[in-house]
């Protein structure tokens, strides 16, 4: 008796098969079995990238005075949503450095902020993450501004 199945996660297919084959002399009271064979293959849709938690796609802070402070913060955050293989101090860390320090997303929302005189004020940060498989390779931080109601256009009917 022989069965294979294969499930290629990262190929996004599934292969199963499955086959009986009997040897004549193994079962000498009931006789040959039957030969039975059975091949599938399900393609299915394109693998989407993965999920983090959803604290990872939005995060409140309060907005320092310092640029170093702000970008302590935010790996602070990102290091909760992303692995590392590096330890430091006990600590794994690193992989939030590379995605955070020099990020030129990052820095224009800093500039934002400075430009709007927000310091000590809080204001939510959001994230957009890059995937190479299920390794997160760059992420694109933005602000969202609701519209000011006195900016969007009424319509009389």
């Amino acid at each position: 008796m022989k069965f294979i199945a294969v499930l290629v996660a990262a190929g996004l297919a599934v292969t199963a098969t499955a086959a009986l084959h009997a040897d004549p002399a193994e079962d000498a009271i009931d006789g040959p079995r039957e030969v039975y064979e059975s091949r599938a293959t399900i393609d299915l849709p394109a693998d989407p990238d993965p999920e983090l938690a959803e604290r990872c796609y939005e995060h409140g802070v309060t907005v320092p005075a310092e640029w170093s402070d702000f970008r302590s913060t935010i790996e602070r955050w990102i290091a909760t949503c992303v692995s590392s293989r590096t330890v430091v101090n006990g600590k794994p860390i690193r992989r939030e450095r590379q995605l955070v320090r020099g990020n030129a997303s990052l820095t224009d929302v800093w500039n934002l902020l400075q430009d709007d005189g927000v310091t000590g004020e809080p204001v939510q940060i959001f994230a957009d993450y890059e995937f190479e498989g299920r390794r997160v390779v760059d992420i694109f931080f933005f602000l969202y501004e609701a519209p000011d109601p006195e900016d969007a256009g009424t319509t009389n009917p």
